[in-house]
């Protein structure tokens, strides 16, 4: 252990560790070796051609064949929903580009989706969604005993109404029934409320309670046992007694003689008139539902009669009353999730569907409420109307600011905030002069306006939506307010600012009209404001900041943004004025009326004409991250400019350069006379769409910068000659004003003198082929010669290639500017760009060439070097690696379209193999990005491989993908980063895989083919091997997610090929996959095995193709031979190979369940959510149909079998396994338990074996030749490992329990190699086992009879005891608990269970979403156990599910027992019932008697009783009495029951077992019944079963009732029948017993006074056997209860003695040495011979059957409780009687265990006499005082024992809490002294007790024979105690007087 210790210190492994890694390692590999071997599945397609005429004529064809329209032709077809109200897509776009990109990406958005739709999909989930999942009805309620309030009151006053009449009612006193014959009335008499009730069978009761609440029964006089009532003047001067039959009188007394006469005379009319009364009540019986009095009465109480009303039950008719609201046994297992979740929809295939909706923006709406300045102008002033507004035009444009990233994140949304007086400042052509100036006559460039008004698109009023994608705190609303250009943006403001006047409003009215005249087109910044989005809502007022004209950059924007927060560090000047603003959010999926696009589509809902002002889309610039983008559904081509700065401050060109304005044009040509393309957005004024767009101007600044947004729709088709154009003006302010002055001729000249070009600038809109974006740098040139496109720019020029350019400042790149694309055609990734534009070359080529032929003919016919094109596609391929997942995510359809096709089109292996790379990386990529709806939705609508074309001999997407896939998976190629991508999302390749298969089928019209016809061999080879080069890889990696993913994801295609491929084929595959799994001890591995198989068995033709045919020839069960059982429903290696999946499933389950809990759990919950599949498949309803699915599972018995001790009830493991046994396949049969028995080899092999070391390691596999002897020397003596959990044992438990089973098959000779044979032992957790037990109970709940009663013809005996005893399983596991313990379980949950539950995990994989198969993990909790729910509800919900669960299963065991006494009833019969069978059955029906049933289900249960009553009527009555008892018993107990319902049907059962006794015996009498009603009655009263009585007197009225209405047993005869005397006989001995039971309740908390009232019942049955021995094991009951074992064990002695008298008297003692008598244990103990010997030869001797070994079992019974009290000395004489007996019997081994315990005990004898440690008890004196609380015990004492070491302190706290809670608080008071006591002297309101300790006391003669401590504490009856005394009498004195007096008891 040091050297452990100090290894792990070091942190090494030490050698034992080194030892055991070697052995685990060498073990597992045999393992592997000799694992089972699967067999070979079945040629399905051959088998299905050669029986083709039998699965046609099958009835239940439906079940064998495939349908023929599976798959849905022709295929579904959906459009793609439009959110516009019309397409988005130009017209002739498609035929305009000659981009290929542009191509797909408009075929991509215009073409309508692609669908493979399965018609019986629904069907191939799980259980949870199926169609008929959720048509689940509600729950009937159940009433159970057990959810019956606990009565705190006598249940008398519940049942007074109902069954009993009150005759009278009042006070009187009761006296003690036995007594002093002077008693003091005061004293002894206690006041007691008397009612005097006449029971339904007119016999009366006289009960008395505490007051006249009678809520506290304090007892019954029954007077039908009394003789007469008479006056008792001795006992006081109104006392009278009720004088009884063979039991003392009852004391009574009135408070007056009136009352006392009255009593009594009533009394004595009562008794005398039983006699009348039983015979009115046998003439005038009534039902107690009706009245009374009418003819239809007395005939509906006749009909009710059981004997009646049962006459004609037989047992079909109770077979077809318990199939009568049957339910679903899954619907109402509590432990299975019913429903999957509620986001997991059903899917409908629509016409329409919304592919890829944009991505979920919070959407704002903006509307400008007002915009009014401080300064304003009265219109009236100008001549104009009254109206004060503004004095000059503002133009307003807001965007959205994102101050944390530092961008601009929308377009600007432009507002027109002027009056249409203000607004006319501007001359119209003025604003439109560029468009006029433009135009050519009879051609309109003009975008199309999609059908919209010009002039509604050009409204005044408008509203803008804007669109935030990721909101935070940082976001800005940003106002930029411009005017017409003036000046200096200083000059301009400072009116605004200075102190309104009307004249200076005038002045700026009059002066900006001026300029609004020449230059209005032209603006510049005035003023800004912002808003944090946060804090707008509603209304809300915006300042007004001048406009700083060095702040116009956007970096400066977003400074002061961040700067706005703190005011104090940013000083800003505030222009008077109201800016108000509506600014709300819209709530999601918000329509919005008359709303366009950002490209001015109209978005519907859309009325046509619009009717309200317009709403516009502002397009929002998303960030580029992959998680916030959304795939591309709609046309988009928009191009936003931004001119960003010119420098011009160091340029000698323009004197002149100063207030420079930017005019933007888009040309399609460099000639100069062209016109520009009519394409940018138009602002307010100006139209819809125009050809110039011009920036503000900043006033007197040579480098300005700019803020404005241009924003160009451009064109589909985008050549090289398309190009931005950029003019360059110096705008003169002072040349405006003077406008006025010059000649109206000279309009050239003016506009020279304003207008002044300074340069040109342009940038072509490709570059490198794309569209150009960024930033960009461009130099300016002085002049604009034609075809200046063609000139280089500096300082790339090398000459002079162009026209003749003038560049500013030496060309250097003056103009700065950003481009923005917005477009969903055009990409702005350029390794996306040359993806497709090298694909677009190659398909003008032709295709790629694959030989150097090609090569070589291609570059002479086409003149182009084709393998450099090779090349460059490869090259241009896996540049697509380097692609942002943000584009991937955008143009995802159009991407993977192009490289799938690309697949079927290149010969070339290496771009084959790296576009399959390729196409792994975008789906990880994708799904990484959490896109994966983007991937399903790709597979399940877009993807459409190329049309095939019958007979054309053309490549496919499925053969070529398989191919590759299989290239890059083989470890020669192996990319680990590849592999793990691929195992990751290895559903997406398999999904496409099915649905090109499938679409090959249908465009091929392959379809109606037959399976092994429809995909060549090729095809097949490229799959399997496809399958085999995965294997491996999930294998390696099976700890990582990835692998479980894969694994999944191959489970569903293999599940897919079902559909489309050859059956037999896919039946191998499974077989090679499952192979490759089945490695030994690993448990992800194991979970991935049953994870493929559950999926794979989840097909929804899963039935076909496990073949349930049925047996031809076979008219009855007895034509079921064995070998048709080991075909067809065993295990056997033909079954698996002809059903080959169930017979997989079920192998698997078998293997599994040899493995620990985490292994097994995975492949019962598969098992069970299977069996539920098939229970709510509405495919499959009907009997005959879930007969033949039922049929498949059978082997399941044999499995649950050799699991049977593992499925036990009890918590403890069994101890002794079975013996193994080793059959002809390798499984090994066994019972279970929890330890490893191996069959032992001869002694002489000692050599170690590998089993020993396996052991060693921790594996659980022996060898069949290992040496038990060296297992346990190896395991015992090491210290490498521990055996704490396992026991070994001989196999005489399994004998215990009813049998053992026998080997069968092969015998090892020394030359074959043992066989290895796994085990387990460990129990089954309960979840485990209620899994597997209701899978059972579905099997037997739908198999045919024939083929059940077929399985028992053929079964051993011993595997049906087994088999009822997996029934009694299911009735005790799915038992009903109670509504109370199911809610507080469900409030505080199951600690222990919970810390095993297996945490719900749901499939990681949705990809297969249209399969929505959850995972096996997926249950829940579950999984079984009670969690915490926190709600009344749920709580209430599974109570409800129990108690349905609880009577499902209770009429499914019924169900089969009735049918197997019915056919085997002689079997059962044999040797009158004395067999094996018959006491199993026997015992399971009478174990629904014992619990709680239902009311629903114990109808049917004694409707079950009835029938087995008739049957077997020889077992009962003429058999072994113990079961008539045992029956009479459980019926009894019934009687008692707080339902109603259940006492009616018990008492009827009662009646019918009494009656047909009677008849059995001819008539004569009814002996047993009789017998053992009065000996259960006992038990139930000694067992304290029957706490009330009330209900039990009610059960017994009625029977005695319907013995006295039954007509037919007294017609029957000629003469009187005694039936029913003997019947009321009966009740009056019941009613006898139960005057005891009012006793022993009350003295329930007395253990002492309980046990001495049972003594007392016991001595008084000392004539009758049967109920002394009841009465006799009562008390030892209660005595162990307590742990007085020695009592205990003397009260088995005394049975033992009884019975061996009882043997004495009927002469079956066989031999003189056996005990002759009761007087043969004398010896034990003296009290037995007086006891014992005064039973009598009566007709209750007749039933009792004592045999030899009843006597031996009681015997040893004592003994071992002789030996836990340690009395070691009597078990000598205890096994001189046993010894006897057993050498009579030469049981060899029970006499060497005798002699063992007897070696033992008298080595327990000598250790406690030498050590004194033992300690047999201590005695005490007790004395009870208080005639008021004590009744008769008052004056009495007694000796009690106490166990071993008990102080006086002990048993007084002991008495005095005991009296206490009988007599209440401060009632009880303990006398400290033990003087001699008066009773006259203690105070009567108390309960007095006197404790004193005594010790026993022997004479001279007994101290000279009792010399050891056993002696002195054995057979003593004399004690002793001293006091102390003085002879003046005083207590104490003087030493000197001080005496002592020594006080001897004797004991009765």
């Amino acid at each position: 252990m040091t050297e452990r210790r100090f290894a792990k210190a070091l942190r090494i492994k030490g050698e034992a560790a080194h030892i055991r890694e070697n052995v685990s390692a060498a073990l597992r590999e045999s393992a592997i070796q000799n694992r089972p071997k699967l067999v070979d599945p079945i040629d399905y397609e051959t088998f299905v051609v050669k029986n083709k005429v039998v699965l046609t004529n099958d009835p239940q064809r439906d079940m064998l064949n495939f349908p023929f329209d599976d798959i849905q032709i022709p295929q579904p077809t959906p459009t793609k929903t439009l959110h516009t109200a019309c397409s988005t897509v130009p017209k002739n776009a498609a035929s305009e580009s000659s981009s290929l990109m542009v191509r797909q990406c408009i075929k991509t958005y215009t073409g309508r989706c692609h669908m493979i739709n399965f018609k019986y999909h629904a069907y191939a989930g799980s259980y949870q969604q199926l169609p008929s999942a959720k048509k689940l009805a509600s729950l009937p309620e159940h009433v159970f005993e057990i959810d019956a309030e606990d009565e705190e009151k006598d249940d008398d006053t519940l049942g007074r109404s109902q069954t009993s009449t009150t005759e009278k009612k009042g006070w009187l006193f009761k006296g003690p029934d036995s007594g002093k014959d002077n008693p003091i009335f005061t004293k002894q008499f206690k006041r007691r409320y008397f009612v005097l009730k006449q029971q339904t069978d007119f016999t009366f009761i006289l009960a008395f309670y505490k007051d006249e609440k009678r809520y506290e029964l304090k007892g019954e006089i029954y007077l039908d046992l009394a003789v007469e009532v008479v006056r008792n003047p001795k006992k006081g001067k109104f006392s009278f007694e009720i004088r009884m039959q063979d039991r003392p009188p009852s004391l009574l007394a009135a408070e007056n003689e009136a009352d006392m006469d009255d009593w009594i005379r009533l009394l004595n009319k009562v008794i005398n008139a039983a006699e009348t009364a039983s015979q009115v009540s046998r003439e005038s019986i009534k039902d107690e539902t009706t009245s009374s009095g009418k003819p239809e009465n007395y005939k509906e109480s006749s009909i009710n009669h059981p004997v009646v009303k049962y006459s004609r039950e037989t047992d079909g008719s109770l077979a077809k009353a318990r199939q009568e609201n049957r339910q679903n046994m899954f619907s109402i297992y509590p432990d299975m999730r019913r429903f999957f979740d509620e986001d997991e929809e059903e899917e409908v295939i629509e016409s329409e569907i919304d592919l890829f909706p944009a991505a979920v923006s919070e959407r704002f709406s903006l509307r400008l409420e007002e915009f009014r300045l401080k300064l304003q102008v009265n219109l009236a002033d100008e001549g104009q109307g009254h109206k004060i507004c503004n004095p000059e035009p503002f133009f307003i444009s807001f965007a959205l600011y994102d101050a944390k990233e530092g961008r601009k994140i929308s377009e600007d949304f432009h507002i027109d905030p002027n009056e249409p007086e203000i607004s006319a400042m501007i001359p119209h052509d003025i604003l439109q002069a560029s468009d006029h100036l433009h135009t050519v006559e009879g051609r309109s460039n003009s975008p199309d306006l999609y059908g919209l008004s010009e002039d509604w698109l050009k409204s005044v009023k408008r509203h803008g939506v804007f669109s935030v994608i990721q909101r935070h705190s940082e976001i800005y609303l940003v106002a930029k307010i411009e005017k017409v250009l003036q000046g200096s943006v200083s000059q301009c403001v400072e009116p605004y600012i200075r102190v309104a006047d009307g004249k200076v409003a005038s002045k700026v009215h009059r002066q900006m009209k001026q300029f609004c005249g020449h230059i209005g087109h032209y603006r510049m910044p005035f003023a800004w404001s912002a808003r944090n989005l946060t804090l707008l809502s509603g209304n809300c007022d915006l300042p007004i900041y001048k406009q700083e004209s060095i702040k116009m950059t956007q970096d400066e924007i977003i400074r002061m943004l961040l700067d706005i927060r703190k005011p104090e560090k940013l000083k800003l000047q505030v222009i008077p004025g109201i800016f108000k603003i509506r600014f709300q959010m819209l709530e999601p999926n918000t329509n919005v009326p008359n709303m366009v696009s950002a490209s001015l589509v109209p978005i519907l809902p859309f009325p046509v004409p619009p009717k309200v002002m317009p709403t516009f889309e502002v397009e929002e610039f998303p960030p580029e991250r992959a998680s916030l983008c959304s795939t591309f559904s709609f046309y988009r081509n928009n191009l936003y400019i931004y001119p960003l700065q010119l420098k011009y401050d160091a340029q000698k060109s323009f004197t002149k350069a100063r207030n420079i304005a930017c005019c933007i044009e888009v040309r399609d040509t460099d000639d100069v006379s062209s016109v520009p393309m009519k394409c940018i957005y138009g602002r307010r004024g100006s139209s819809v769409f125009t050809t110039v767009a011009t920036t503000a101007v900043v006033h007197h600044v040579s480098t300005p910068t700019y803020t404005e947004e241009v924003k160009v729709l451009l064109p589909t088709h985008i050549h090289d000659k398309h190009h931005l154009l950029f003019r360059f003006y110096h705008v003169s302010c002072e040349g405006s004003r003077t406008a006025n002055r010059s000649s109206a001729g000279s309009s050239v000249k003016k506009k020279d003198s304003i207008e002044l070009v300074i340069g040109f600038a342009w940038m072509p809109l490709l570059v490198d082929g794309r569209v150009a974006v960024g930033d960009r740098m461009i130099s300016v040139s002085s002049n604009l010669p034609p075809g200046y496109l063609n000139h280089e720019t500096p300082p790339l020029g090398r000459g002079n290639t162009g026209p003749d350019i003038k560049w500013v400042d030496g060309g250097k790149q003056l103009f700065k500017i950003n481009l923005r694309l917005m477009s969903t055609i055009y990409t702005q990734d350029q390794h996306l760009h040359n993806f497709f534009q090298v694909c677009q070359k190659i398909e003008n080529s032709h295709g790629v060439p694959a030989d150097l032929n090609s090569i070589n003919k291609l570059k002479t016919d086409i003149g182009i070097d084709t393998s450099e094109t090779i090349q460059r596609l490869l090259s241009m391929t896996k540049s697509l690696l380097a692609v942002e997942t943000s584009t991937y995510i955008q143009f995802l359809p159009t991407l993977l379209d192009q490289l799938f096709h690309l697949l079927t089109t290149t010969n070339s292996e290496d771009v084959g193999t790296n576009t399959v790379r390729v196409i792994i990386y975008i789906v990880s990529s994708v799904h990484d990005a959490s896109k994966l709806e983007l991937l399903q939705k790709y597979v399940k609508y877009i993807f459409r491989p190329d049309p095939i074309q019958k007979g054309a001999k053309q490549k496919t997407v499925h053969e070529e993908l398989a191919k590759y896939l299989t290239s890059i998976l083989r470890p020669a190629n192996a990319d680990p980063e590849v592999i793990k991508r691929f195992l990751a999302h290895a559903w997406f390749m398999l999904e496409i895989l099915v649905k090109s298969m499938t679409q090959f089928l249908i465009d091929t019209d392959r379809v109606k083919m037959p399976r092994n016809e429809r995909f060549s061999s090729d095809c097949q080879y490229r799959m399997n091997s496809l399958l085999q080069t995965v294997i491996p890889h999930i294998v390696q990696k099976h700890t990582e997610k990835c692998s479980k993913d894969a694994n999944h994801s191959i489970a569903h295609f293999v599940k897919q090929c079902f559909t489309l491929m050859d059956r037999g084929f896919v039946f191998r595959l499974i077989a090679m996959y499952i192979d490759n799994f089945n490695i030994p001890d690993e448990k992800i591995l194991h979970n991935f095995k049953f994870e493929f198989l559950r999926i794979v068995c989840s097909h929804e033709h899963y039935i076909p193709l496990c073949l349930p045919l049925m047996r031809k020839g076979l008219k009855t069960f007895k034509d079921i031979k064995p070998e048709d059982l080991r075909q067809d429903f065993m295990l056997s290696d033909e079954f698996r190979h002809k059903h080959y999946l169930v017979g997989l499933l079920l192998f698997e389950l078998k293997n599994s369940l040899k493995e620990p809990r985490d292994m097994r759990r995975s492949a019962i919950t598969v098992l069970r959510n299977q069996l539920a599949k098939h229970s709510f498949d509405d495919r499959y309803k009907t009997k005959s149909q879930q007969g033949r699915i039922a049929a498949l599972y059978l082997p399941l018995i044999g499995i649950l079998l050799e699991n049977k001790l593992r499925l036990s009830k009890d918590s403890h493991s069994p101890q002794h396994p079975p013996k193994p046994e080793t059959v002809a396949n390798g499984d090994a049969k066994s019972q279970r338990s929890n330890s490893l028995v191996p069959r032992t080899a001869p002694a002489s092999d000692t050599r170690p074996t590998s089993n020993v070391l396996e052991m060693i390691a921790g594996g659980v596999a022996i060898s069949s030749n290992l040496n038990i002897s060296l297992v346990g020397s190896q395991l015992l003596n090491g210290s490498t490992t521990s055996i704490d959990s396992a026991t070994l044992v001989d196999e005489k438990e399994a004998e215990a329990r009813g049998h053992k089973r026998s080997d069968s098959t092969t015998t090892l000779t020394a030359d074959q190699p043992a066989p290895v044979t796994r085990y387990r032992y460990d129990k089954l957790d309960i979840t485990e086992i209620k899994d597997l037990l209701l899978s059972f109970l579905y099997l037997l709940r739908h198999l045919p009879e024939d083929i059940l009663l077929g399985w028992f013809n053929n079964s051993s005996e011993h595997d049906i005891i087994d088999f009822f005893s997996l029934l009694g399983l299911c009735l005790h596991h799915f038992r009903y608990q109670g509504r109370k313990r199911i809610f507080t379980l469900s409030m505080i949950g199951d600690t222990k269970k919970a810390l095993s539950m297996p945490s719900s995990r749901k499939p990681q994989v949705p990809s297969w979403s249209s399969n929505r198969t959850p995972s096996i993990y997926s249950e829940s909790g579950g999984d079984g156990f009670h969690t915490p729910t926190g709600s009344d509800a749920d709580a209430m919900v599974r109570a409800l599910q129990e108690a349905n669960m609880s009577t499902e299963v209770g009429l499914t065991v019924l169900d089969i027992l009735t049918q197997f006494c019915q056919t085997f009833k002689k079997e059962l019969e044999s040797r009158d019932g004395d067999n094996a069978l018959m006491k199993n059955v026997f015992k399971l029906y009478l174990s629904f008697l014992k619990t709680s049933q239902s009311e629903s289900l114990q109808k049917h249960v004694f409707g079950a009783w009835r029938a087995f009553i008739k049957k077997f009527q020889t077992v009962l009555f003429k058999g072994s009495a113990t079961m008539c008892g045992e029956l009479c018993y459980e019926i009894l107990r019934c009687c008692s029951s707080k339902l109603n319902s259940t006492r009616r049907e018990a008492c009827a059962l009662l009646y019918l077992l009494m009656r047909t006794n009677f008849e059995f015996s001819n008539k004569r009498s009814f002996t047993r019944v009789h017998l053992q009603v009065i000996i259960s009655v006992s038990k139930l009263i000694g067992d304290v079963v029957m706490a009330s009585t009330s209900r039990f007197q009610e059960s017994l009225a009625i029977v005695n009732n319907y013995a006295n209405s039954d007509k037919g047993i007294q017609n029957a005869l000629t003469k009187k029948t005694p039936f029913p005397g003997e019947v009321k006989d009966l009740t009056k001995r019941i009613r006898t017993v139960l005057m005891a039971t009012a006793q022993m309740k009350e003295n329930e908390g007395d253990p002492e006074l309980l046990i001495d009232l049972q003594y007392s019942l016991a001595k008084s049955y000392a004539s009758t056997p049967e109920l002394r021995r009841t009465w006799l094991h009562s008390m030892a009951r209660l005595h162990t209860r307590h742990g007085n074992y020695s009592e205990a064990a003397h009260c088995y002695i005394h049975i033992a003695a009884l019975i061996a008298e009882y043997l004495k008297r009927r002469g079956k003692i066989k031999s003189r040495s056996y005990p002759q008598g009761c007087s043969s244990f004398s010896r034990i103990s003296p009290n037995i011979a007086h006891e014992e010997s005064g039973i009598k030869d009566d007709s209750g001797m007749q039933d009792v059957q004592y045999t030899e070994d009843t006597l031996v079992e009681v015997l040893e019974e004592a003994a071992r409780f002789l030996e836990k009290a340690e009395r070691y000395e009597v078990l000598g004489e205890v096994y001189k009687i046993v010894i006897p007996i057993y050498e009579k019997k030469r049981d060899f081994k029970k006499l060497e265990s005798c002699y063992s315990c007897l070696s033992e005990s008298y080595k327990k004898v000598q250790e406690v006499m030498i050590s004194g440690k033992r300690f047999l008890g201590s005695y005490f004196r007790v004395a009870f005082f208080g005639q008021t609380y004590f009744d008769d015990l008052d004056g009495q004492e007694y000796i009690y024992k106490e166990p071993n070491v008990t102080n006086l302190t002990e048993i007084c706290e002991r008495l005095h809490m005991v009296f206490t809670d009988k007599y209440g608080k401060d009632t009880v008071k303990l006398i400290k002294d033990s003087a001699k006591v008066n009773p006259s002297e203690l105070d009567p309101k108390f309960a007095h007790i006197q404790i004193t300790h005594v010790i026993p006391y022997f004479d001279d003669k007994d101290n000279l024979e009792r010399l050891t401590d056993f002696e002195r504490n054995n057979n003593i009856r004399c004690f002793m105690y001293e006091t102390p005394f003085t002879k003046d009498g005083k207590t104490r004195g003087d030493i000197s007087q001080q005496c002592k007096r020594r006080t001897i008891l004797n004991s009765k």
